[in-house]
């Protein structure tokens, strides 16, 4: 079962507004910008697949968590609690993350269902403890 994540609007709106000052920028100037073009993929490397890949897998007995380049996973049965954090500071995602603790591992994420995420692990490991409204 597949979770999209969710990215906060303040992110969509400054990642618009630089691509759009970028594309401006490279239609109005007089001669080929190279280093403006050079800047507007790199950034978009960089921070496009933030938003493309963010996602939660469960799959077997295995969740796994993607945003971005990274993707780290934890078997179902390592986890031992599940926090719902909430950090007015949090950056990219969203305040309202989730922190999935198992051993020396720690996943976060956010996901724009989260009842639906609590169900499928409380349906894998009725035994986790599911602890709400903590704040960092």
């Amino acid at each position: 079962m597949k979770f999209k994540g969710k990215t906060a609007f303040w992110f969509w709106g400054v990642f618009v507004l630089v691509n759009a000052v970028f594309i401006q920028d490279i239609l109005l100037a007089e001669s080929l910008p190279t280093v403006k073009i050079v800047s507007l993929i790199i950034f978009n490397a960089l921070f496009l697949p933030m938003v493309l890949r963010n996602y939660v897998k469960i799959e077997d007995d295995t969740l796994y968590v993607a945003f971005g380049f990274s993707k780290n996973s934890m078997k179902i049965s390592d986890i031992t609690e599940v926090n719902m954090m909430i950090n007015p500071a949090s950056a990219i995602t969203a305040q309202d993350r989730i922190v999935i603790k198992g051993g020396e591992n720690e996943l976060y994420c956010t996901v724009k269902d989260r009842e639906g995420l609590l169900e499928e692990l409380r349906s894998r490991r009725p035994d986790l403890e599911i602890r709400r409204g903590i704040t960092y």
